[in-house]
């Protein structure tokens, strides 16, 4: 196999994960893996961040100066039924300047699907919050659970 095609295989698959990403709800991040639980149905996909950089929320100063990673469990809205988690990969920076303290800042990334510790994402909270207000509090949880 040519370089050319390969090269246009991996080309074509970044773009699938883009594609399904954005689908999702998940703009800036890349879908690295996608599982199903035979046994409990349940989906699980892995994401990280597509940026190379993050902005200090506390100065705005840009880092590229990744510190740790950890991964972060964050609930979906189900597919046909089935529940769905996200596995966020996500980074650790260092503000590259000192703050009040003198001591540089360390700081994760945000992700726009997913608000600052939340474990679900904006969309499913979305979703909650407008079936609570249009029904009852049991109704609501019916409904909810019915959905996974």
């Amino acid at each position: 196999m040519s370089e050319n095609a390969i090269g246009n295989k991996s080309t074509e698959f970044i773009r699938k994960n883009i594609e399904i990403g954005n689908l999702l709800g998940l703009k800036n991040l890349t879908i690295c893996s996608f599982s199903l639980d035979k046994d409990t149905g349940a989906v699980t996909i892995e994401a990280c961040s597509r940026m190379h950089s993050a902005t200090c929320p506390t100065c705005g100063a840009i880092s590229w100066s990744v510190h740790s990673c950890y991964v972060r469990n964050v609930a979906d809205l189900p597919i046909s039924g089935r529940t769905v988690t996200i596995l966020l990969h996500t980074r650790r920076f260092r503000c590259p300047h000192p703050h009040e303290d003198g001591r540089k800042h360390v700081f994760s990334e945000r992700h726009e699907a997913v608000g600052r510790y939340r474990r679900r994402t904006r969309r499913t909270e979305d979703l909650i919050l407008r079936t609570a207000l249009e029904t009852s509090a049991r109704k609501a949880e019916h409904m909810m659970s019915l959905q996974g």
